[in-house]
């Protein structure tokens, strides 16, 4: 989820650790993104630390609000939960 009062979502693009992957994203209500990143085919899945993927919004109005990640998950290439990630929530304020 993100502050809706303060943001309005512009596109969610692959990070490096998916540099041959795709990224997905749709606003499903006011502040909250659904959000799919993948490698597709023959192609190698990510593997170490990095970007996965960068979120862009723009500033509508002042204000503070907060990030947060609900039902996260993220599977290898057999659909098995890939251990060990961390899913850090943030704070945003924006001026204007």
């Amino acid at each position: 989820t993100y502050p809706a009062t303060q943001l309005q979502f512009v596109r969610a693009t692959a990070g490096p650790l998916l540099s041959n992957g795709a990224v997905q994203a749709a606003v499903s209500t006011p502040g909250t993104l659904i959000i799919g990143g993948t490698h597709l085919g023959a192609t190698p899945g990510a593997n170490g630390s990095g970007v996965v993927l960068t979120l862009e919004f723009n500033a509508l109005a002042a204000g503070s609000g907060s990030f947060a990640f609900t039902r996260n998950s993220a599977l290898n290439s057999t659909g098995a939960a890939v251990p060990g990630l961390n899913w850090l929530a943030g704070s945003v304020t924006v001026t204007k």
